[in-house]
């Protein structure tokens, strides 16, 4: 079997954030063709995680897909598709919709 390796970019560098990071991707891109995707309670899930894990939380997607979540690190729509394959490496867990 050929080795497969996913070229990652070098940034963005999470390591300056408390562990564990967990982050979060809507997948709906705030759009009304993919609405029926978007997931309203992404900002709950964001605060019980912050109150009960103590971890800090990244968000990851489309331009204002986590709008009003209190994220850590709010990465959507703001750097390209190998950046967020970094990042998500960098995630001890990762929640998204079916995207």
């Amino acid at each position: 079997m050929p080795k497969i390796e996913f070229p990652f970019a070098d940034g963005p560098d999470l390591s300056d954030l408390p562990r564990p990071i967990i982050g979060l991707c809507n997948g709906a891109f705030n759009v009304p063709y993919w609405a029926k995707k978007h997931w309203p309670h992404f900002r709950k899930l964001a605060r019980m995680l912050k109150r009960y894990l103590d971890c800090s939380v990244i968000g990851i997607g489309g331009n204002g897909e986590l709008d009003r979540v209190l994220l850590d690190r709010d990465f959507c729509g703001k750097i390209s598709i190998r950046q967020s394959a970094r990042a998500i490496q960098q995630c001890d867990l990762f929640v998204t919709t079916d995207t």
